[in-house]
Order: C-alpha cells, then sequence, then structure tokens
C-alpha cells in the first residue's frame, strides 16, 4: 500500500467517529468501461459472502476503533483487527461479524490482516470496503455482495438521497459517482486527478463540500509529502486543490467541518512533533490560521460548530491517550472547557452532531451492561 493510501486510512481512522447517514451502491456494480450487457452478465454471476456473529465488547473510539452508528437502538462500529460490531439494543451489547469461516477465502483472504471501512445508511443496509472490492449488506452485515472490483477512495453521504463515491481504478486517475437516490444507482460523472482526490470530506449542501487530500509528489529528484484542502460544487464529481500547507509538509490532517461556504476548521497533528493541530478558514479553505488548543489534548479528532464562537471538539488526552474527551467553546476557541461525564451522558451538546449519539451509546455500554 502506497504511502497516500495509508495516510488517507489514518485520516478516515481519525477523522470520521461517527457516520449518521453514509452509504454506497446497490445496483450500479459496473467497472469503468463496461457495457450495459457485461452489467447484466456480471449481476448474474454476484458473488456473495455470509458473515457470522459472536458476542463481543463493545468499541472504543480511539485510533483505529472509528465507529459509525444509525438511529434508534441499532448501532455499527470498528472493533479490535478491524472487526465489524454491531449492537441492536443501544449499546448494552455487542456482537462482533467477521465472514464465515468457508467464506473467508472468497472476500478475500483472512480478515484479521485486512483493513476494511463501511457505512450504512439504515439499521439493514451498508457497504463495505476491503481487500477484494466494495461489498453491500441488506440484512444488517450478515451477507454481503461484491458490487465493485475496487477498494473505495472516499464515501460521503449528505443525506438519505445524496451521496459521492470515488473509486481508485488507477493510482492517477480515481473515477467519481453520485447517487441522487440513496444509492439504488450511482452515476458515473467525473474521473478526478489522484491529486485533488480526497479521503475524508465534509459537504455543506448535496453540491458543496470540501475534503483532506494527501499525496506524495515527485519531481525527478525528490519526493516528498503534499498535504492540504480541495472542494467541489457538483456534488463530489470533480474536485480542485484550494489550498496547500507548504510551510509544514510533514502535518497530517484528520477532520475538516464547515459551518457555511466561508468558515470551516481542519484538524490534524504535526507529523514530527506529534503536536494537535487546529486551523480555521474565514474565506472557503484558501487560507487558514491556527487556532488554540487545550494544553492537555494530543489529537481532535472531530469538530462541531453551530457558529462562529460555539464549538465542540472531540480529542485524546496526552495522559490518557486511548480516552476520548469532549471539550467546548463559547468564545471562537480561545478557551476550551473538558464536558463532565454527567453532561456527556445527558447530552449536554448538539443533538445535530453525530457524536452525541456517540458518546451516549459508549456510555450505555460502560455503566448500563
Amino acid at each position: 500500500m502506497n504511502t497516500r493510501s495509508n495516510l488517507c486510512l489514518v485520516a478516515v481512522l481519525l477523522g470520521e467517529l461517527v457516520c449518521a447517514t453514509a452509504g454506497c451502491s446497490t445496483q450500479v456494480a459496473q467497472v469503468v468501461g463496461q457495457s450495459e450487457s457485461a452489467v447484466q452478465q456480471s449481476r448474474k454471476q454476484e458473488v456473495v459472502v455470509r458473515f457470522v456473529s459472536e458476542p463481543a465488547a463493545p468499541p472504543k473510539p480511539n485510533t483505529g476503533h472509528t465507529i459509525f452508528f444509525e438511529s434508534g437502538k441499532t448501532a455499527f462500529g470498528l472493533g479490535d483487527y478491524y472487526y465489524l460490531l454491531r449492537t441492536t439494543d443501544g449499546g448494552h451489547s455487542w456482537q462482533q461479524l467477521r465472514p464465515a469461516p468457508e467464506d473467508e477465502k472468497v472476500f478475500g483472504g483472512r480478515y484479521e490482516e485486512m483493513v476494511v471501512f463501511f457505512r450504512f445508511l439504515t439499521p439493514t443496509r451498508g457497504w463495505m470496503s476491503a481487500e477484494r472490492g466494495i461489498w453491500q449488506t441488506e440484512d444488517g452485515g450478515n451477507t454481503w455482495r461484491l458490487i465493485f472490483p475496487y477498494r473505495w477512495q472516499y464515501i460521503n453521504f449528505v443525506d438519505s438521497q445524496h451521496g459521492s463515491l470515488s473509486v481508485p481504478v488507477t493510482d492517477d486517475y480515481p473515477q467519481n459517482y453520485v447517487t441522487w437516490d440513496g444509492g439504488e444507482t450511482w452515476h458515473q460523472c467525473g474521473v478526478s486527478s489522484g491529486d485533488e482526490t480526497p479521503c475524508n470530506t465534509h459537504f455543506l449542501t448535496s453540491r458543496l463540500g470540501w475534503g483532506i487530500i494527501h499525496y506524495v509528489k515527485d519531481d525527478g529528484f525528490n519526493r516528498y509529502e503534499v498535504n492540504g484542502v480541495a472542494r467541489t460544487s457538483d456534488g463530489g464529481c470533480h474536485w480542485q486543490r484550494v489550498w496547500v500547507n507548504n510551510d509544514d509538509p510533514y502535518q497530517q490532517y484528520t477532520s475538516i467541518y464547515f459551518l457555511n461556504e466561508r468558515e470551516g476548521w481542519l484538524a490534524g497533528e504535526e507529523g514530527l512533533a506529534g503536536e494537535p493541530i487546529l486551523y480555521q478558514t474565514a474565506d472557503g479553505g484558501r487560507m487558514w490560521k491556527s487556532t488554540p488548543l487545550p494544553n492537555n489534548v494530543l489529537l481532535a479528532t472531530d469538530i462541531y460548530f453551530v457558529n462562529s464562537k460555539e464549538g465542540w471538539i472531540v480529542t485524546r488526552l496526552k495522559e490518557a491517550w486511548s480516552t476520548e474527551v469532549i471539550f467546548h467553546t463559547i468564545d471562537g476557541g480561545k478557551t476550551w472547557r473538558q464536558l463532565t461525564e454527567s453532561e456527556i451522558a445527558g447530552g449536554k451538546f448538539p443533538s445535530e452532531w453525530k457524536a452525541r449519539r456517540l458518546f451516549q451509546m459508549l456510555h450505555a455500554s460502560r455503566y448500563n451492561r
């Protein structure tokens, strides 16, 4: 796996703690360039694998344990060895799902050795990017059907209907798709340069979004990392770089959030020093300035602001790196206050923020078993 792919995996793991509305395709499984007859034939030769479940410990919201969960009591998480975890009782109990022994080879090899990502649009309908390609489930993860022979570069849903998907058919030119019907169909709409295709995105509307880009540039003499931000105005069909950090190429970004067309925040860490970073923009991402973080913060992994002054961040603490906590600001990030356990359990932060449901469910896992 190349450096760019590794950094994108890190960004996804750290920057997307929760996914309340996300998905992929059910009908379009075509490879770029396939004819319609070939597509119809591929549907007749579907590859399906069965997953089995067993009791498991609840997931953690730290590095490598990304949580995605839906409305109501059903939730999905990422556990040790990238196992898919599921709860149907609001987090009181969890099950670990993995390919049945007889189907593991069909799925692509040893599940413990894979890096997988998944998104769910409903408690039953979801998608997984794994070694062999992109898989779809319609029964909450019990069975999976192969729909693309490639892993995804990114996948994003703005709401229950509008989504975008990037499939890296080649290292240089990922093929982008959009959907307007909740993933029932995907429409091939653009080929982006690998330098411009993000691996972690935030959409403000069904068409307007921003994403974190990372790639390795080779000028014939040296190879060096490039990190920055790209923007799309057509739902993810095409991306354009709007900012690259030329001052410190070792910085790595993990989460991006925009309040409106101009105001946004970008979180990450220094690649060499390992110090946390939080940037703010007031011009749509073309220029960024540093915003202070609490002294004991190791990394900010999720961001949410309701206006220019009031916001929240999910962070990891230096003295307890495996523990995620929430900080609150009412002065645009000049000062921060850590929320207490009782405030987190009581949901003393916006209900619209996906992290609220995450922490309430984790609280149920810890204290109401």
